[in-house]
């Protein structure tokens, strides 16, 4: 079962956002911001990782390269809802369901509590 928070904006179908960690966010940081049209943190991770990759080169470490993976990991789709909430969507009732069709089926069926 996955856990998804819908967002809703008036006028427009709701946008399902899956929780947890996101591998994809973890793997390409500022281009999966960019992609879910999240320009704040997209900017801010950027910074994040020419500031990572300079300090891990000054150290001659690879773990400042991999705590950045890690937080863009756990952190990538709360940084994406807060992002919406910024444009204008409101969060709305949390579904349960096997995948993302499911629970868009049961966001549009069931009443709201």
């Amino acid at each position: 079962m996955r856990v998804y928070t819908s967002h809703r904006r008036p006028g427009e179908p709701p946008l399902l956002v899956r929780e947890g960690f996101s591998w994809l966010g973890a793997i390409f940081g500022w281009l999966w911001f960019l992609a879910h049209a999240a320009w704040i943190p997209a900017v801010l991770d950027l910074a994040l990782a020419v500031l990572v990759w300079r300090l891990g080169a000054w150290l001659r470490s690879p773990w400042p390269g991999v705590g950045l993976f890690l937080l863009q990991g756990f952190f990538a789709r709360d940084l994406w809802c807060w992002s919406l909430a910024r444009r204008g969507f409101e969060p709305g009732p949390v579904v349960a369901a096997e995948d993302e069709e499911t629970a868009f089926a049961r966001l549009m069926t069931e009443p709201a509590a």
